[in-house]
């Protein structure tokens, strides 16, 4: 059993403790990029998750800043881009569906919807501000 002093060192790196009310420790990093069963819709997501359609990129998936292309190994420390599709229900009331949030590119699980649409699941709390795009 994890002590309360270890559980509090753990999030606050950011990271789960190994057990999660007795269940084992789970790899999220093996679901990236993994495309949804084109039978099934998402109607929803549980807890404190969003579901963000990543908006920085192009088509070919380039991640473009200020007219540049940002360089593949610089990408992984960068704050990318998401529109908020859907919401769970223990999200606050600071983000809503349509919103454009910032998050770290390290963080949540990336995926690819059946329309070749690039998603992302994250945890609210990793979410850090609601932004709009500049006209």
């Amino acid at each position: 059993m994890a002590t309360l002093s270890k559980i509090i060192a753990e999030e606050a790196r950011g990271s789960l403790p190994q057990e999660n009310r007795g269940l084992p420790a789970f790899d999220l990093l093996e679901m990236q990029g993994v495309e949804i069963p084109m039978e099934y819709d998402i109607i929803s997501v549980l807890g404190d998750i969003l579901m963000c359609e990543i908006v920085d990129e192009t088509k070919d998936g380039q991640v473009m800043r200020n007219g540049i292309i940002v360089p593949q190994e610089m990408q992984t420390k960068m704050w990318r881009v998401g529109k908020v599709l859907l919401k769970g229900p223990q999200c606050s009331e600071h983000v809503n569906a349509g919103d454009y949030i910032m998050y770290p590119s390290d963080k949540g699980i990336p995926m690819i919807s059946h329309e070749k649409k690039k998603l992302v699941f994250l945890n609210e709390a990793r979410m850090f501000c609601v932004c709009k795009p500049r006209k």
